[in-house]
């Protein structure tokens, strides 16, 4: 065989290749299956991402209760506590100042507010901590994304100044209860959008191979047309 006919022979079963074998020529597995895009699950590996910020009018009455509540949720593998300073930083670009944030008129207004923030650190959860008679009693708000109150404690404490282990257990437990649903629902929102945007990527390839195929057919019956017209001619 002579070196051309081998060029020609190799040429052929190139064309053979790319165009009966479009699978392997053309990589069309760059886009996962819609299906398989899942809400991780709160865990170890994805824990529930919180901020705890101290709004109390005089800071030394929390400085305890703020170290043992956050002491106990680090402890938590489901939890990362997130530092606290970049949020605080954000507040006070919006002009939120803890006072609004303690009264409950000041937190329904600054709800967009709230939200933004929360968005801009990527959490799944707010917590702001208010000691206040003097240091007997606390309230802990837990904020949703949607800036939002979803869930408020109230507590009289057994110490002033001070939370005891079993307070701050029960507080931190109910904290990580009721944030679980909100990190899933937003994580499920997050997998719903993926998994359309891999449907409408894949719907336009469909489209495209579709449009393709039919292009095809119409160009060859456009040059037939043209032949039997010029024959007239």
């Amino acid at each position: 065989m002579t070196l051309s006919s081998r060029l020609s022979h190799a040429c052929v079963i190139a064309l053979i290749f790319c165009f009966c074998i479009p699978s392997v020529a053309f990589a069309r597995d760059d886009l996962p299956d819609p299906d398989t895009i899942k809400a991780a699950p709160v865990d170890e590996e994805n824990p529930v991402r919180l901020v705890l910020i101290d709004v109390t009018d005089k800071t030394a009455d929390a400085k305890s209760i703020l170290g043992g509540l956050s002491d106990e949720l680090s402890e938590n593998p489901q939890v990362e506590l997130v530092e606290i300073r970049p949020v605080i930083l954000s507040f006070v670009d919006r002009k939120i100042t803890k006072e609004i944030l303690r009264t409950g008129d000041g937190r329904e207004q600054s709800g967009e507010d709230i939200a933004a923030v929360i968005a801009e650190h990527n959490l799944d959860g707010l917590l702001i901590l208010d000691a206040y008679s003097g240091g007997r009693k606390l309230q802990v708000i837990l904020f949703a994304p949607d800036g939002s109150e979803a869930d408020e404690q109230k507590r009289s404490l057994k110490k002033r100044k001070r939370i005891s282990g079993s307070e701050r257990e029960k507080v931190a437990g109910r904290i990580v209860e009721k944030t679980i649903p909100l990190a899933m629902k937003k994580r499920e929102a997050l997998a719903k959008q993926e998994r359309e945007a891999i449907e409408a990527k894949l719907a336009a390839r469909a489209k495209a191979d579709e449009f393709g195929d039919d292009g095809g057919g119409g160009g060859d019956t456009a040059v037939a047309k043209t032949t039997k017209s010029e024959k007239k001619r």
